[in-house]
């Protein structure tokens, strides 16, 4: 992204980009199935929201010189933690809906 200093076009870009982000990845970020999806995101677009910071020369921390993130594995996943956090998710769901299920056979007196 290129420097802005008219601040009329600065809000232009920001729009834009955020547009573009909507677009890209939708209107809604499930980071617990894509927790580095915010970091790519930020990396991409840092520069056109520069957190108060006058000398948009300087860089925001942490949006240079960190390595981007691994290529999707073909099942869409970026990284093996992201897979164990969703089988996580999971296992929770379903140890939940047992407990559920038991809590009503025994209301019934089935167990």
């Amino acid at each position: 992204m290129k420097k802005l200093n008219n601040p009329d076009e600065t809000v232009k870009q920001q729009e834009k980009a955020i547009k573009e982000i909507v677009k890209r990845y939708g209107d809604t970020i499930d980071l617990r199935k894509s927790p580095y999806l915010i970091a790519e995101i930020i990396r991409e677009y840092a520069t056109l929201f520069p957190n108060g910071n006058t000398n948009q020369s300087e860089p925001v921390p942490g949006s240079h010189g960190t390595p981007p993130p691994p290529p999707p594995s073909p099942d869409g996943m970026r990284d093996p933690r992201d897979q164990y956090t969703q089988i996580n998710a999971q296992l929770v769901q379903l140890t939940r809906k047992i407990s559920q299920m038991e809590q009503q056979l025994k209301l019934k007196g089935m167990m």
